[in-house]
Parts: C-alpha cells; sequence; structure tokens
C-alpha cells in the first residue's frame, strides 16, 4: 500500500503493537469512531468488538481498501471525509474516539474532541511521544504549554505504553505513545468565562520569557495588577511556571475587572 505523502500517513503495521493497542480499547458493545482508518486493518478488528463501528478517512483509494475489507460487517459505515468538517452532534450516540493521529495535526485533533467532549465517552490516540509528554507536562517544565493547560483542564491524561517507529510504516522519525483522554464531567477549575481563561493562557505563552506582572500590566493595566496583588500568587513568574488552578483565578480576576 503506497501512502499519499500529502496526507502524512504513517500505518501500525507490528501485529505485536496492533494487539496491544485493540486489547486496550475498551469498545465492546460500543459505538466506536476511528478518525483515520487508513487501509482498515485494525478497524476489522474493532468491529468484531464494538456494537457499531464508524470509520472516518480522507484518502479516497484507503476509503475503497477499508470497504472492501469490511464488506462482511455489518456494523460498520466508511466515510470519506476530513473529520474536521463532520459534526459529532450528528451522531446519535456518545462515541469512544479512536485515532493513529498524523503528528502535525496532534494539536488540531485534541481542540476537536474538546469542542465535543459531551459526545465522547472516552478516547484513545496514538500520539507522536515528544506531544504527549508536552500535554502532560507540569509548571516549571520547557514544553508546558497553552496546549497542556488545555488537555488539563478538560481530561485525565493516561500514558498506557510507547510504540516504538519500527512498528509503523514508513518508519517515522521518533516515538510514539498510545494514551487515553477521559473527559470530565465537569471542568477540572471553573471560571467565568472559558473563552477569556485561554486567550490570556495563549498571550502568556506568546511571551513566556516575561515576568506574568510585566504581561498583565502590558496588556491590561496597572488597576488590574493591583487587584491581582490579592490573591496568593507570585506574578514574578512566567507564564511557564503558573500552575492551571493560577491561571484559572487570575482570568477570573481579569475578567471581573474588564466587565466591571
Amino acid at each position: 500500500m503506497r501512502q499519499n505523502r500529502s496526507f502524512s500517513q504513517i500505518f501500525l503495521k507490528d501485529k505485536h503493537y496492533i494487539d496491544k493497542v485493540v486489547s486496550k480499547l475498551d469498545c465492546r458493545g460500543k459505538s466506536v469512531l476511528e478518525i483515520g482508518s487508513g487501509a482498515g486493518q485494525i478497524s476489522k478488528i474493532i468491529a468484531k468488538k464494538a456494537k457499531f463501528l464508524y470509520c472516518v478517512e480522507i484518502d479516497p483509494i484507503l476509503v475503497k481498501v477499508t470497504r472492501e475489507e469490511l464488506a462482511k460487517a455489518r456494523n460498520t459505515e466508511i466515510i470519506q471525509a476530513d473529520i474536521r468538517d463532520i459534526s459529532l452532534i450528528e451522531f446519535k450516540k456518545n462515541l469512544l474516539i479512536f485515532s493513529n493521529v498524523p503528528y502535525h495535526l496532534s494539536s488540531k485533533l485534541i481542540e476537536y474532541l474538546v469542542f465535543y467532549k459531551k459526545k465522547i465517552t472516552s478516547s484513545y490516540l496514538i500520539l507522536q511521544k515528544e506531544f504527549v509528554k508536552k500535554i502532560s507536562a507540569k509548571p516549571g517544565s520547557k514544553i508546558y504549554g497553552s496546549i497542556s493547560c488545555l488537555v488539563q483542564y478538560y481530561a485525565k491524561i493516561k500514558h498506557l505504553f510507547d510504540i516504538p517507529a519500527g512498528a509503523f510504516r514508513p518508519s517515522p522519525k521518533v516515538s510514539s505513545s498510545f494514551v487515553e483522554l477521559k473527559f470530565f464531567k465537569e471542568a477540572s477549575a471553573p471560571v467565568r468565562d472559558k473563552d477569556f481563561l485561554f486567550k490570556f493562557i495563549k498571550l502568556g505563552f506568546r511571551q513566556r520569557r516575561k515576568k506574568m506582572s510585566t504581561l498583565i500590566k502590558q496588556e491590561f493595566s496597572d488597576e488590574s495588577l493591583k487587584l491581582l496583588s490579592k490573591l496568593d500568587i507570585d506574578l514574578s513568574q512566567r507564564p511557564e511556571q503558573i500552575a492551571l488552578e493560577d491561571f484559572c483565578k487570575i482570568s477570573d480576576c481579569l475578567y471581573d475587572f474588564n466587565n466591571s
């Protein structure tokens, strides 16, 4: 099977790791959405366990191959589309998500899943190992950033196991990790306005070498900085040192100040 380079496709080919991935999927009796089903090799295994399987694949050649692979499975639907053009609201049932994610789309797919989190029971994703470290990073780490805050605000991340580059074809230059994301029923820290919070977090990490006090004074005002002095947060720290909970507290104060 020739890969379409424009889609940055890599396929998990090692049977040991395919079996290991499927064994971790809690899909028995559930409705599953596989994002990027490739040639359907994992799809046909999932179909035997799941109540129903939706396969979304952008490559028309692979869609044809998958339809042939799953021709005898009556509990499947193969959809040729970019997943970002599909609304999960259209699906009647809540979904278990599985995806071997093209590395360059990792952040975009995470944002997509967060947007539809109420329709998702859990997500099982094969991601670049370094990206998994990034979304799991804690304050004080050089790789802690806005995507870390976004994922940790909405979901619990469980690292299941690593997958070596040699298990894929074509073999990438980096290793991968298989993770489970479980979205919280309630956000980890309720805030006044989530859009305001994440705009503020992104603003901070775009200027991550500045002290928080300098950044807030620059982007808001001296008065707002005085208001924040009531919080038990060291604003001489840089954004990469600020915990998510403290970002939430700062965001709420700034939001109230802006809307007072």
